[in-house]
């Protein structure tokens, strides 16, 4: 039977959880630049209270866009990840 890491990945690429605190520090420096992480991450980030969505309205038609910008949380965290190096 395969480990919980192996399903989610199905075996290849990258893992799809996140699990130290250096981890989530150096994904939430990428938010919001062109490298930034994939949308499941970003949400799983947004469900440890780390980053929010904000609706932007682009006065088109469709569904409004959602950009991901860090939180109170996250930025302590970052704040706190300064001191680590």
């Amino acid at each position: 039977m395969a480990n919980a890491k192996n399903i989610a990945t199905r075996g290849r690429g990258r893992p799809a959880e996140v699990e130290t605190s250096k981890q989530k520090a150096a994904l939430l420096q990428r938010i919001g630049t062109d490298n930034a992480p994939s949308r499941y991450i970003t949400m799983q980030l947004a469900d440890a209270g780390l980053v929010a969505f904000e609706t932007v309205q682009s006065g088109k038609r469709g569904r409004p866009q959602q950009n991901a910008v860090v939180s109170g949380k996250g930025r302590s965290l970052l704040a706190l990840a300064a001191r680590w190096k």
